[in-house]
């Protein structure tokens, strides 16, 4: 199993990325996070993660900080960037820091 932990601010927009991760054969959600502060918790507390489903826009901080906080940290979980966020400067610093992919909500 693929465990993944969904973080949105928009916890609609949680509940939908998590229940289309449940859909697919051999992928688990581990949790959602609703704040970077809540990610980060998260990110210590869960036994296992492999994929983390990052929006950028979160009410405490950035999607970004936390995916640099994170490497910082020594995790080198898989983060795919999920946001409405699409300026080239936050594409590419997300990619810099280790994004595997950065896909834009409409």
């Amino acid at each position: 199993m693929i465990e993944v932990l969904v973080v949105d601010d928009d916890t609609r927009v949680a509940q939908v990325n998590a229940a289309y991760v449940e859909k697919v054969p051999g992928f688990h959600v581990a949790g959602e996070a609703h704040s970077a502060a809540e990610a980060l918790r998260q990110l210590e507390t869960l036994p296992r993660l492999d994929l983390v489903l990052m929006d950028h826009y979160l009410p405490d901080d950035t999607g970004l900080a936390v995916v640099q906080e994170m490497r910082r940290r020594g995790h080198q979980t898989d983060v795919i960037m999920v946001t409405a966020a699409r300026d080239v400067s936050t594409v590419q610093a997300a990619m810099r820091h280790g994004a595997l992919q950065y896909l834009v909500k409409p």
